[in-house]
């Protein structure tokens, strides 16, 4: 009995290991290789210089890109703490809040990029020769972005993926406004 039981056994494990075939790896993105590489890229150079927020803001770009807004905000999060002052870092920061569905985070992130980016503007126009770390297109765009998810937290929107069509419309109006301040001018 225990030779008929082993012989089952045996011929189970034979089977199960003839049955199951070697998987080929999924890649975790669909990007190109050069893509990758670009990444790869800064990573390795962020590494090196944690005090770069326009390295940061092109790594968070490309994490964003790849739908991966967890390790865009991580690598927002991996620069020094005067860098991560800088407006473009508070910009992509509410960028990678709202795609991972925290709204309220993504409010307060845009808020404080939109008062650094004014008050650097400020202080670049009050000071001859001083360089701006934020310039007006930049401050558009971020003011743009902070009225579509302040529009959303108004209407009941918790995660903006969650409700595209509200989301879309949020944006559709924010822009609609910037166009009519701008044609006003």
């Amino acid at each position: 009995m225990v030779r008929f039981l082993n012989g089952v056994f045996g011929f189970a494990v034979v089977s199960l290991f003839i049955a199951v075939q070697a998987q080929t790896p999924a890649p975790i993105w669909e990007a190109q290789p050069s893509e990758l590489r670009r990444i790869a890229d800064l990573e390795a150079a962020l590494e090196g210089n944690r005090s770069d927020p326009e390295l940061a803001a092109q790594l968070a770009d490309e994490y964003l890109h790849q739908r991966e807004p967890e390790l865009a905000a991580a690598a927002l999060r991996a620069l020094d703490v005067d860098a991560q002052r800088d407006p473009i870092v508070q910009h992509r920061l509410a960028l990678a809040y709202a795609d991972m569905g925290q709204l309220s985070d993504a409010i307060a992130s845009a808020r404080v990029a939109s008062a650094r980016c004014m008050h650097a503007i400020e202080d670049a126009e009050a000071v001859p020769g001083l360089r701006s770390s934020c310039s007006e297109t930049t401050l558009t765009r971020v003011e743009l972005h902070r009225t579509a998810l302040e529009r959303l937290e108004a209407w009941g929107v918790v995660d903006p993926q969650q409700d595209p069509a509200k989301t879309e419309l949020a944006y559709g109006l924010s822009y609609r406004i910037a166009r009519l301040a701008v044609s006003q001018r």
